[in-house]
């Protein structure tokens, strides 16, 4: 008789575990984001499921945009090029829509104030006119800050001429800022095992992967 009332209440169990486990596969299935553990992310890791509208800032280092004290097309890098070539991929790929791009010339403090400030300003009209030939269709303003906005001390003291330079280096730049709206992430990043349904290989909640284990008995 005890034998009996324990299959009874053993097949009982399993019912429930399996109606449970049915219930969470028709929510994953018509969820279509995994949110939890049984469809295949742990609970703590970050979604970011809504469009997202912010501003990004990019700093471009002019020294591996242009060749030194250039900046015309005819004076891009190769590097250069190839940074250029994958920021307008990435404004392409991954914005909804583009509300403003900002291009910011920066100089050092070699040279004249007036010198500087139309330096900058052309360097930033060429990123501005190589991004458009890629296909980034913004509206894009170029500026310029000339030797105003120095991230450096001014390497004040610093000699020869060729250290001092190279002091300066990052005081020569191109801050790109955009201002729109990001796609959807389509992933969720997590620091946990990353798990598919109906499986217990990588399941770190206990509860579930012992009831996996009842079904199998």
């Amino acid at each position: 008789m005890k034998n009996v009332q324990v299959e009874v209440k053993a097949f009982q169990i399993k019912k429930i575990v399996l109606g449970g486990l049915i219930t969470l596969l028709t929510a994953c299935s018509s969820s279509g984001v995994y949110n939890n553990v049984a469809c295949g992310v742990h609970p703590n890791s970050s979604c970011a499921k809504n469009k997202v509208f912010k501003e990004e800032q990019i700093n471009l280092a002019a020294d591996a945009l242009f060749q030194f004290d250039r900046y015309s097309e005819d004076d891009l890098l190769p590097t250069g090029r190839q940074q250029l070539d994958e920021l307008a991929s990435k404004l392409i790929g991954r914005y909804i829509r583009i509300d403003n791009i900002t291009l910011v010339g920066h100089t050092d403090r070699l040279g004249s104030v007036a010198y500087n400030n139309t330096l900058g300003l052309n360097r930033a009209k060429t990123v501005r006119a190589y991004l458009q030939a890629r296909g980034v269709d913004a509206n894009i303003v170029a500026k310029t800050a000339g030797e105003s906005q120095p991230v450096t001390d001014g390497c004040r003291g610093v000699r020869p001429q060729v250290k001092l330079r190279a002091c300066l280096q990052p005081d020569r730049r191109v801050v790109v800022r955009v201002l729109g709206e990001k796609k959807a992430v389509e992933q969720c990043a997590t620091d946990k095992a990353m798990v598919s349904p109906m499986t217990n290989k990588q399941v770190n909640d206990k509860a579930l992967k012992d009831n996996l284990m009842l079904m199998q008995d």
